[in-house]
């Protein structure tokens, strides 16, 4: 019975993995037409079987509809922003030039260069102070 939970989950994989494309959508499709043939299937072999096997076709196109829900709406999720982004708040850090040193943060939320992102419950890093020293007011 482990078969149909990972026949599912490969199919969302795929989707997933071309979200908010042709490729995608098809695959959805693809595997909700897999649930029809083997409903056809198994009907041809009806007369074989002791008993109906009604019940085991209502599970299954249970699973098909679950497919394809799921599926068309994994299919619409946005895909990730192409180009350099922070990986914690998604900021475009494109026109930002090249890194230069190690410290690099994101001017957005201050997560560091390496990507480690503080948890939500910390809250953002401190914003490095930018303004010229002679700027500042005194106390």
């Amino acid at each position: 019975m482990f078969i149909f939970p990972l026949y599912a989950v490969l199919i969302w994989y795929f989707a997933m993995r071309w979200r908010r494309q042709v490729r995608g959508f098809a695959v959805v499709l693809a595997g909700t037409a897999g649930c029809w043939i083997s409903v056809e299937i198994l009907m041809l072999f009806n007369e074989r079987l002791d008993g109906s096997p009604y019940l085991f076709t209502h599970f299954i196109w249970g699973e098909a509809a679950l497919i394809l829900l799921l599926g068309t709406y994994i299919c619409c999720l946005p895909r990730p922003p192409k180009g350099r982004h922070c990986g914690y708040c998604w900021y475009d850090l494109t026109g930002l030039g090249s890194f230069p040193d190690e410290s690099f943060v994101c001017p957005e939320c201050g997560t560091p260069r390496d990507g480690y992102a503080r948890s939500k419950e910390e809250g953002p890093r401190p914003r490095v102070n930018r303004t010229p020293a002679s700027r500042e007011t005194p106390p």
